[in-house]
């Protein structure tokens, strides 16, 4: 997988996760830069675009457990009303890293 970095742009962290929101569910992986959240889809290599998550754009995180016990669901609330939710481990440092950017 390939990411197109922006001037200035460094990658903070990343990691495998599970994506969920409007009833899409997708495997990929989770990239924190020290501009933006990026998130790859791993089915599809060459087309998709991904999604990118501007911190600026968020206007809340939440953490939920999977399977009622697993505390490893981290959902991110957009300006524009999107619930975008991720499966990640290590979430508590996602969610310092992330929050530090805005």
């Amino acid at each position: 997988m390939k990411l197109d970095l922006k001037p200035n742009e460094t990658v903070l962290k990343a990691d495998n996760t599970n994506f969920s929101s409007m009833g899409t569910h997708a495997k990929g992986k989770l990239i924190l830069t020290n501009q933006r959240i990026y998130f790859k889809n791993q089915d599809d290599q060459t087309t998709d675009p991904g999604l990118e998550i501007l911190p600026s754009q968020i206007t809340g995180i939440e953490f939920y457990n999977t399977r009622y016990v697993f505390p490893n669901g981290m959902k991110f609330t957009t300006k524009d009303g999107q619930e975008l939710c991720f499966t990640i481990k290590d979430r508590d440092n996602w969610s310092r890293m992330i929050t530090s950017m805005y």
